[in-house]
């Protein structure tokens, strides 16, 4: 048995879903669809830019993100937009506190490498607990940079899992060609949208927003909240 998903969305004609008897398509593709949403559906957590005036460029910055991550503790891949070849230290923390003073952290991942032509790098991808509330995430370099943009995105694993924490129950082929006891095509049609419907609810999207630098200092020593 395998549960297959195609490379991208295959959109079905409205004239596929006049149904032979007892036929497998369309439905086959529509459930195989249900599986590319769940590994291709990936809404930035967070997107959005610094908002601190850094006229002279800074050699740190420490931002405290809340957000709500998926329940079925996805890994997320970190996106920076920042100075062209500049080497940077980004470490990344993840907090289950719901208030920032006396927060306790745990590192998730740290990158230390330049920036490229571009000034665009992406570390990770890094698990996110379902619990967690907020993010912190520290940049340092011994140059000076200019923090542009920062997202935040699941990066689902490459193979389609059992049922998740969050509702969605894959695709699975040998339920619908093969095995004793399979379920009613009723129950079929009805995982496309309820299966759908989970990783649309789970995964939070963020319109876009601005944040500071709580840190200007580099000091880390101050009471910070979101």
């Amino acid at each position: 048995m395998s549960r297959p998903a195609p490379a991208s969305i295959t959109v079905a004609k409205p004239s596929d879903f006049i149904l032979p008897e007892f036929a497998v398509e369309p439905l086959v593709v529509a459930l195989e669809n249900v599986n590319a949403v769940y590994l291709y559906h990936q809404p930035a957590m967070i997107q959005g830019l610094p908002a601190d005036e850094y006229s002279g460029g800074t050699e740190g910055a420490t931002y405290l993100l809340p957000v709500i991550p998926s329940v079925d503790g996805l890994p997320y891949t970190f996106e920076l937009a920042t100075t062209a070849a500049t080497t940077i230290t980004r470490t990344y923390y993840e907090s289950s506190d719901a208030t920032i003073s006396g927060a306790t952290y745990s590192s998730i991942g740290t990158v230390t490498g330049s920036s490229g032509a571009s000034g665009i790098v992406s570390d990770g991808p890094y698990t996110i607990a379902a619990a967690t509330r907020h993010i912190k995430i520290v940049f340092s370099t011994a140059a000076t940079m200019y923090p542009e943009a920062i997202c935040i995105y699941p990066t689902p694993a490459a193979s389609v899992p059992a049922p998740t924490d969050a509702g969605f129950i894959a695709y699975d082929d040998g339920l619908y060609d093969t095995a004793t006891g399979a379920p009613i095509h009723k129950e079929l049609l009805d995982r496309c949208r309820k299966s759908t419907l989970a990783v649309w609810h789970d995964r939070k999207q963020c319109g876009y927003s601005l944040f500071c630098n709580t840190d200007p200092d580099g000091d880390e020593g101050e009471t910070h909240k979101i």
